[in-house]
Order: C-alpha cells, then sequence, then structure tokens
C-alpha cells in the first residue's frame, strides 16, 4: 500500500531517483560489483563524444567580438585521444580554381595554399582533462611547431550539454577566447 501511495503521490523525477538508489544499494550488496564501478548516481558531462562550435568569442585590447554562427568544425574526444578541426571566421574557405569537388585533380595557385593554410585550424593527439584545465598534446598538427611537444591549454566547464572552451593564448598578449561547443554524439 506505502508503495502504492508513493508511486501515486511522488513525481517521475523522484521515483526515477529512489529506483536509482534502490538499484545502487542493490549493486553495492552484490560481491561482484564495487562502490567505485557504480559510480556517482549524479554523473558529470562527459568530454567524450563528437563536438562541433556554436559560437565562438575574441575579447582583445583593441578589439571583442563574437561569431554566432560559425564556419564548419569538429571536435572528438575519445578516451586519451583528441582530434579537432576547425575553419576560423565567419566566411567559407576560399575554393581552389576551377571550382572541381575532386580530389587531386587540381593544381592550385601558391597563393591558392596559402589561403587554404590560413584558413584551417587541425591538430590531432593525446589530452589531459582535470580540475576544469583541458590539455591537448598534439601528435600530428597542421602547425608543425605545435608537434615538438608543444601543448594547447584551455579552462572547460559544462552548462548542461555545452562544453565551453576558454583560452588566454600566450602568442596574443590580452586576447581572450571563448569556444561554444554543442554535442553532435
Amino acid at each position: 500500500m506505502r508503495a502504492v501511495f508513493l508511486a501515486k503521490t511522488a513525481s517521475i523525477p523522484s521515483i526515477a531517483v529512489l529506483a536509482g538508489v534502490i538499484a545502487l544499494g542493490h549493486a553495492r550488496a552484490s560481491s561482484s560489483v564495487t562502490p567505485e564501478a557504480v559510480g556517482p548516481l549524479s554523473a558529470q558531462p562527459s568530454l567524450e563524444g563528437a563536438w562541433e562550435m556554436a559560437e565562438f568569442h575574441l575579447t582583445g585590447p583593441d578589439t571583442s567580438y563574437t561569431i554566432h554562427d560559425p564556419q564548419p568544425s569538429l571536435y572528438v574526444f575519445l578516451g586519451r585521444h583528441y582530434s579537432l578541426m576547425h575553419v576560423p571566421g565567419d566566411q567559407p574557405r576560399a575554393r581552389f580554381g576551377g571550382g572541381e569537388p575532386t580530389l587531386g585533380s587540381l593544381q592550385p595557385t601558391d597563393a591558392e595554399k596559402l589561403a587554404a593554410y590560413d584558413s584551417l585550424i587541425a591538430n590531432a593527439g593525446t589530452y589531459e582533462a582535470s580540475e576544469g584545465t583541458l590539455t591537448l598534446r598534439p601528435i600530428v598538427a597542421k602547425n608543425p611547431n605545435l608537434m615538438d611537444g608543444g601543448t594547447l591549454k584551455y579552462g572547460y566547464h559544462f552548462e548542461d550539454e555545452v562544453l565551453w572552451l576558454t583560452s588566454e593564448p600566450a602568442w596574443e598578449e590580452g586576447v581572450s577566447l571563448r569556444f561554444k561547443l554543442t554535442r553532435l554524439e
């Protein structure tokens, strides 16, 4: 009777929490499951998965701007490894002359190659996330200097399923960057 009364008067979230507590108690009572394996009742969002940039903010000594509709991007965090690529700014990348989408059929000019280099940020390697700091250690990068033991550090935090990354790059004194990433999967 008491269980029926609880089910009729409790809200659905309360029942879900109660069920979680009961399940946790049963799991922890089992000799094959340790408390560490069960984990906390309310888990923090995870970095693991695929993300895309939804907004970009730059604040500097002489300028400040926000891009609300950034160009394509993909950030992937799996296990200890990451990969990221994004087109900086709010304009699409310039295409090579001829406009053909096929790979290897074009002979871009030196100016087109330079524009293509400047219009993409890409690197991949290992990462560590600890106490609100995300440290990226590129193994391969568009910028070869990052491949010689360089690191990229970001502050990070979650707001629901939104991941915020912040950085004050050493190569740009007085500049602050903020990236809003939304989960793809």
